[in-house]
């Protein structure tokens, strides 16, 4: 259970050299062919593919969720963006009557569709307003994150941006905040209690922070010589930075690829992407070090100029599709998942 053999079978997600396979899709060239979110999470939860982009149909964010921050100050509501969004699914879900009526009444991708956009719609505490947004008639999810977060770029290149990072997350198998949702979902919980689960497991410090501690490196430092040296520096203290060298791409992750490709094209001017870009050159080269998937959000979010946190709050927006997909797959095996211990004689 440490980075070994699978130990759940899925039609889900295949992990390959060339990234992520949603369904025998590669998540790789959706997000290169500039696939919409929309159509890959429709993808994830039905198996269908539909050539044309999706749009949803837009729900009115419930009175209660806008409260759900108030108690907090601003600073704190965007630390805590992941909490908000556990809260705010616990709180869809208990909206929808007991466990027992939306297991009998549940439907879950109309559920699913309505959690992101109130996700999408709290992104809104990452921002100067500090306060949801709800996402309007027509707008895609890419769209109205864009205007929610007060991106310095919008239009078709814009949106393909950030297409590419909610694509390129929306699933990668069984980590540990997927896991936990399977594992609720064995046991009968409701659609929001398991994506609730998912959510807190996510927002630890070993998953979803990693963008954040990428964001602080990145941010932190002066110029590519500076990123260089502390790099080199932790190596010689027998540490890796954040957001370099992921365990199932030894070669390189194809998804920083894309997004660092994505970030280069989109801006072209931006001294901090051209540092950053530099940066990760150089330390291939001369470091051995590969750039993980969470690089090449924060470079994507930089050439955009989205605020502090968005990265990581991106992440569990488009992680929901994907633990929606397992906790339905989950759901048809119809097994309790319950590994085993090995027991181990404690030392006198």
């Amino acid at each position: 259970m440490r980075w070994g053999e699978p130990i759940l079978p899925t039609s889900v997600t295949e992990i390959t050299a060339e990234g992520p396979h949603y369904r025998g899709r590669s998540a790789v060239a959706m997000a290169k062919g500039g696939a919409a979110f929309e159509n890959v999470a429709e993808l994830l939860w039905s198996g269908m593919w539909f050539e044309e982009p999706i749009c949803w149909q837009i729900v009115r964010i419930p009175t209660g969720i806008g409260a759900l921050g108030r108690h907090l100050p601003l600073r704190e509501r965007k630390d805590r963006l992941l909490d908000l969004f556990a809260m705010s699914a616990l709180f869809l879900g208990m909206s929808r009557g007991t466990v027992a009526q939306q297991m009998q009444t549940a439907a879950p991708c109309e559920a699913a569709r309505e959690l992101i956009q109130v996700m999408a719609a709290t992104m809104g505490y990452l921002t100067l307003a500090g306060r949801p947004e709800p996402m309007r008639a027509g707008e895609s999810v890419a769209a109205a994150l864009l205007r929610i977060l007060g991106a310095s770029h919008r239009g078709e290149d814009a949106e393909h941006a950030l297409n590419a990072i909610l694509v390129l997350l929306a699933d990668h198998e069984l980590t540990g905040s997927t896991f936990a949702a399977r594992v609720a979902a064995s046991a009968g919980t409701f659609m929001h209690g398991c994506i609730t689960a998912a959510l807190t497991t996510h927002s630890g410090l070993y998953i979803a922070r990693i963008h954040d501690r990428v964001e602080s490196f990145v941010a932190s430092s002066r110029d590519p010589d500076e990123m260089l040296a502390r790099l080199r520096e932790a190596q010689r203290n027998g540490n890796t930075p954040a957001g370099f060298n992921h365990p199932l791409y030894p070669g390189g992750d194809p998804r920083a690829e894309c997004l660092l490709e994505i970030a280069a094209k989109l801006a072209p001017k931006s001294r901090k992407v051209r540092q950053l870009i530099k940066f990760l050159d150089a330390a291939k080269a001369q470091l051995h070090v590969h750039p993980r998937v969470e690089m090449g959000a924060v470079a994507v979010c930089n050439a955009l100029q989205l605020p502090p946190k968005t990265p990581s709050a991106l992440f569990a927006i488009s992680r929901t599709a994907g633990w929606v997909a397992h906790i339905l797959e989950q759901r048809t095996a119809g097994f309790l998942v319950r590994p085993r211990a090995k027991y181990m004689t404690p030392e006198v």
